[in-house]
């Protein structure tokens, strides 16, 4: 009597996984090179809202973080995209998860750094914008429950935990 596969992993052979780790991988890096521009309308945006109350230096800080980990995921999407489908390894994705969780983290900071200096009704606007973000991510990481959580988990962790210490009662 043959046994049947208990899941979908399972069922797919060696070669079969590494072709779809590889799909995943390219399907990833593509987004990820266009990234670098969604971050910098996203960092003009954050910017418009709490320039006035932030000072620039502080500001400058942060928008330079949060670009420099979207450069980074971008380099290694082109780095891994030339050389697919041979870099489809383990590794390899959880290196993309852990530039996802930096990437995200980034963005997470801005509500820490910044929710202290800025009046309510802009930090509710910094806040909403901020779990937009993080809801958006599925749209890139759709692929991987693993990446999306990496990405839209370390936001709203930033998010969620500068308005918890502004405003514990609530």
């Amino acid at each position: 009597m043959e046994l049947k596969p208990t899941t979908f992993r399972e069922a797919l052979s060696a070669t079969e996984r590494q072709e779809l780790l590889a799909e995943l991988l390219e399907l990833h890096a593509r987004v990820l090179l266009r990234m670098p521009f969604f971050q910098l309308a996203l960092i003009a945006a954050i910017g418009w809202m709490v320039l006035p109350d932030v000072p620039l230096l502080h500001f400058a800080e942060w928008a330079a973080l949060a670009l420099v980990a979207e450069l980074m995921r971008a380099a290694s999407a082109h780095w891994l995209l030339a050389r697919l489908p041979g870099a489809a390894t383990t590794r390899v994705y959880r290196g993309l998860v852990a530039l996802d969780a930096l990437a995200g983290l980034t963005l997470g900071i801005a509500a820490l750094w910044f929710v202290p200096m800025i009046p309510l009704l802009t930090r509710v606007l910094l806040e909403t914008t901020l779990f937009t973000v993080a809801a958006a991510g599925t749209a890139v990481t759709v692929s991987s429950a693993l990446m999306f959580s990496a990405y839209s988990s370390t936001i709203l962790i930033g998010a969620s935990t500068s308005w918890i210490l502004r405003v514990p009662q609530q």
